[in-house]
């Protein structure tokens, strides 16, 4: 009993503080949720610092150190459909910068059927650039059920800029 209380809480903990925007095909069932990739301006120093208030997402006034100062880099999202195929979720990851073209991108996705406790996570990304746009899509075997996800990573901008991914999670019922 205190197990099925623990897991009921846990989803509702997944899925209430999340948006959820509709697909276009409503015939097709699936949660999209997006984040921000954020800087920590206050941890930049030299190059990445001048690039960082030469795109205007860090202030002059960033003090090193003070652990207050964000800028914002892009967006992620993290979308989770049903694919074709028994037990099959079709994980989809984009990534956009706004400040400047990606030279490597790097994430992962733990997910969970949260109702048969199956889970593993997807790594991804690459060391090369990859302009202002990346995406990645991929199926894999999850069993019929509830399936959760979260989205973390960074990118790196213009050589020089590492920019992080908001833990950005996404659930969605797998037939």
């Amino acid at each position: 009993m205190r197990n099925k209380l623990l897991l009921m809480l846990l989803v509702v903990l997944l899925l209430v503080p999340f948006s959820v925007n509709a697909q276009e095909d409503p015939g097709t069932p699936s949660r999209t949720i997006t984040g921000a990739m954020v800087v920590d301006c206050d941890s930049l120093t030299g190059e990445a610092l001048d690039y960082a208030r030469e795109v205007g997402i860090c202030s002059e006034f960033t003090t090193f150190g003070s652990g207050s100062n964000t800028g914002n880099c892009g967006t992620v999202k993290l979308t989770i459909n049903n694919a074709p195929g028994q037990g099959d979720a079709q994980f989809i990851v984009e990534v956009w910068s706004s400040i400047g073209p990606m030279t490597a991108v790097s994430y992962s996705v733990p997910w969970t059927n949260l109702s048969t406790s199956y889970g593993n996570t997807l790594v991804g990304g690459v060391p090369i650039g990859v302009g202002t746009y990346y995406n990645d899509t991929r199926t894999v075997f999850t069993g019929a059920g509830l399936v959760s996800g979260v989205l973390t990573g960074w990118a790196q901008v213009n050589l020089v800029l590492r920019c992080d991914f908001i833990p950005t999670a996404a659930s969605e019922t797998i037939f």
